[in-house]
């Protein structure tokens, strides 16, 4: 399970969180893969363009710890929140009742190190976009549950009676 603590503090009466996402560490890669090259470049070539490339590199890794030390992903017994941000935090949800659809998409590099990306779509609410998630496939998987159930109510009482079995 991943961090739930901005979920938590905004619950909605008798709301109970039934899935939270963990983002992958692969939010990372691009800024490990180009400090690397600016060291390479400053110890093999140039101090100068190398010093350069990992000045420019500071700033995607300080976006990427931001990212990955603030954003939580989670489902509720009533809707799909994302938080996101550290100075600001911007909050994107969609009710069950608004839920169209779900996708979840994996690049060649979630591939290989097991990241990715699901998509929620809501009636009214545009698309959340939720990346470099650990475990894409358990979160699309609980989606998809409260979407395609046959009735929405009964599969979220379900999800919940699971929940309360895992806790135990």
């Amino acid at each position: 399970m991943g961090k739930t603590k901005k979920i938590q503090t905004n619950l909605l009466g008798g709301e109970k969180i039934l899935y939270a996402a963990s983002m992958h560490w692969g939010i990372f890669i691009t800024p490990m893969i180009v400090g690397i090259i600016g060291a390479l470049v400053f110890i093999y070539f140039h101090p100068i363009v190398g010093g350069a490339i990992l000045l420019v590199d500071i700033l995607p890794l300080i976006n990427a710890t931001i990212l990955y030390s603030t954003t939580e992903y989670g489902v509720t017994n009533k809707r799909i929140l994302a938080f996101y941000g550290l100075f600001t935090t911007d909050l994107m949800q969609i009710g069950h009742d608004k839920l169209e659809s779900t996708m979840v998409e994996q690049s060649l590099l979630g591939q290989i190190f097991g990241y990715y990306t699901v998509r929620a779509s809501g009636t009214g609410a545009g698309t959340i976009p939720i990346p470099f998630l650990s475990d894409g496939q358990k979160l699309k998987k609980v989606m998809d549950e409260i979407l395609y159930g046959d009735d929405r109510a009964a599969t979220v009482q379900k999800l919940e009676k699971a929940l309360l079995n895992k806790k135990k």
